[in-house]
């Protein structure tokens, strides 16, 4: 969690810098009459950057890695965090007819496993009252505790009536929800997502996910902004709400798309929880409506469950995979197959795990900032060295590095 006075600098691209500074604006009218300290910004001059942007069809109907060149500048954003007799502000915690739902501050590492299931207890006061969100703090010393509304002003340093001191905390978490993705979902974007209290019927918004994406492709935010497309999640709330004035022709999901987005949603519903994101989506999956703030995490149970689909089928198919080579050998004219990438996002940028297969049906990994050697399918010579031995969801691979093509 950032401190007091703490920096942190983000890449940003040109185009989206008035969208970002101008929500920054709005956190600092609120915070003025909140009576707490503003965001500060600097930024860089413009630079150009190498972005991935997905895959695309070349000539003979392969996919084939697709980059861009777009226009950054770095964005260093300064806030100040009050806190009190060493106590921090960690997470809001959503209490729904459904289950609990996480909104942690960027970047914590407090284990908030228990507050996936608890009650809307504060264990200041220790009175369990009807609570729509209570808030969860830690001491300097690693206590933590679940707090109500009323008793936040008591240990993250907010001062005024408890009404106040929850709009100090909603202030801080957007801002350090804004600190660590600035191009991120934007609550008050969108096509009637402006609501904080209504939402949409989880089955119809996911067969409506289920024909967009199956025709457009999943595309979260970020990767729509660098597309400068509409997101997945926008795409089907425009076609299942069109704006009024709007003509068609929309999307409309068929029987079909009806029955994927239930089997997904069901297995949303009942997946092993290995993480809070887990937790969240499960938590999405097993309520009728969601909150329109909630809807990119209902948009993503579909791709989730494509993915999931795809890889059981991929492991069907293959043979046993072994582990090859000896931890810290060089392997020199080694034939690997490129069956394709994923990536994330990082405190240095975007890594990619492009993945492997040798002549003997062994999985390979590297994990690397650089695009792909080679085009998916493609089979390609490299010398590299074994990093390590380590399995994939039961699946043995060996992960690589320094991995270049042969000569």
């Amino acid at each position: 969690m950032l401190g007091v006075n703490e920096t942190k600098t983000f890449s940003i691209r040109v185009d989206l810098l008035p969208k970002v500074e101008a929500r920054i604006l709005r956190l600092n009218r609120r915070a003025t009459r909140l009576g707490v300290s503003p965001i500060t910004t600097t930024r860089s001059e413009p630079y150009l950057k190498e972005v991935s942007a997905g895959t695309e069809r070349d000539e003979n109907g392969v996919r084939v890695p697709k980059s861009v060149w777009l226009k950054f500048s770095d964005l260093t954003i300064s806030l100040n965090i009050p806190k009190l007799a060493d106590w921090s502000f960690v997470c809001t915690i959503q209490h729904t007819g459904a289950g609990n739902l996480l909104l942690t501050v960027p970047g914590t590492d407090v284990d908030l496993t228990p507050f996936r299931t608890c009650g809307p207890t504060c264990q200041h006061c220790n009175q369990s009252r009807n609570r729509l969100d209570t808030y969860v703090v830690r001491h300097a010393s690693g206590e933590v505790k679940q707090v109500g509304r009323d008793c936040l002003a008591n240990f993250t340093g907010f001062c005024g009536t408890p009404e106040q001191a929850a709009q100090q905390a909603q202030w801080l978490s957007e801002c350090l929800s804004l600190v660590e993705e600035p191009c991120g979902e934007d609550g008050d974007e969108g096509w009637g997502c402006g609501s904080t209290t209504d939402g949409v019927g989880l089955d119809r918004f996911l067969s409506y996910v289920v024909v967009c994406s199956e025709k457009h492709g999943f595309r979260t935010r970020k990767q729509a902004d660098i597309l400068g497309v509409g997101s997945t999640k926008d795409d089907a709330l425009f076609n299942m709400e069109p704006p009024q004035g709007v003509r068609g022709p929309f999307l409309t999901p068929t029987d079909e798309h009806r029955a994927f987005a239930k089997e997904a949603r069901n297995w949303a519903a009942n997946i092993d929880v290995k993480n809070d994101f887990d937790h969240n989506l499960k938590t999405v999956a097993g309520s009728d409506g969601v909150l329109y703030r909630n809807l990119g995490i209902a948009a993503y149970i579909i791709e989730a469950f494509r993915r999931m689909l795809g890889q059981s089928a991929e492991r069907a198919a293959r043979a046993e995979s072994k582990h090859f080579g000896i931890e810290k050998e060089r392997l020199r004219g080694l034939k690997l197959t490129y069956t394709g990438n994923y990536s994330f996002d990082s405190q240095y940028g975007v890594t990619f795990i492009h993945r492997f297969v040798t002549e003997d049906g062994n999985d390979a990994i590297w994990k690397t900032g650089s695009l792909a050697l080679c085009h998916e399918g493609e089979t390609v010579t490299v010398d590299a060295t074994v990093k390590k031995h380590g399995d994939y969801k039961g699946r043995l691979q060996t992960e690589l590095t320094r991995v270049k093509v042969a000569a």
